[in-house]
């Protein structure tokens, strides 16, 4: 009898969005978009429409302008290609849609997550490119090259090699 009042103790209160919110915000990423979601409806209402697990998962920007910038933990990870360190070169046939070909359905999805996922928190709102098809150099540019500017204070990508 003490068993069951405890499970309906517990079951009450993760039916409560609040709480089930603040549960979510201790989970990683993929857990809260492969399993959270299917365990119930209200779990699901919550990972889909709270703002805090909306920017949690990097679908939603934080507004914050002094925060330092976090380069999106689960795009690392799926896609280590792209954020190479150290001595690491980019590298296509690294990526895992091309290694296990029977994901790659999964990657290609229109709906897949990660293609509405922001790459930092907070993001960046304003870049420019330049190209430039001169320079005054020795020796001599043989093509244009591509200048990416941050024109926001106190971001520097020259930091991060995908971004140079």
């Amino acid at each position: 009898m003490m068993l069951e009042a405890k499970q309906n103790t517990s079951n009450r209160a993760l039916a409560v969005p609040e709480i089930v919110e603040l549960v979510l915000l201790h989970l990683d990423m993929r857990t809260i978009l492969t399993s959270a979601q299917r365990t119930c409806q209200t779990w699901r209402y919550v990972v889909q429409s709270f703002p805090s697990i909306q920017k949690h998962l990097f679908f939603k920007p934080i507004l914050r302008q002094q925060a330092e910038r976090i380069i999106n933990p689960l795009l690392i990870e799926t896609f280590p290609s792209f954020f190479p360190s150290g001595n690491q070169e980019f590298s296509p046939t690294s990526l895992d849609i091309f290694n296990n070909p029977h994901k790659a359905e999964a990657y290609i999805r229109e709906e897949a997550s990660w293609r509405r996922m922001l790459l930092l928190q907070p993001p960046i709102s304003s870049l420019a490119l330049f190209q430039l098809h001169s320079i005054p150099v020795d020796p001599p540019m043989s093509s244009p090259h591509n200048i990416l500017v941050c024109l926001e204070p106190g971001v520097d990508l020259s930091a991060h090699p995908v971004l140079n």
